[in-house]
């Protein structure tokens, strides 16, 4: 019963960790879209390094 549950549980948590993973990066990703949308309306370049390092650090 053990290696049942052991079979059909650690496969499960495994996906569950990649996919909050990847929708974390997947995440991270939108705000740096959304940063870099921000940045070439305002054509600043010093703001992207800023916006960057913003969401780098967090």
């Amino acid at each position: 019963m053990k290696k049942v549950l052991l079979k059909v549980f650690l496969p499960t948590l495994l996906l569950f960790a990649f996919l909050s993973l990847t929708s974390k990066v997947i995440f991270a990703a939108e705000i740096i879209r959304s940063f870099d949308v921000n940045i070439i309306a305002k054509k600043d370049g010093v703001m992207k390094v800023d916006a960057v390092e913003e969401v780098v650090g967090s």
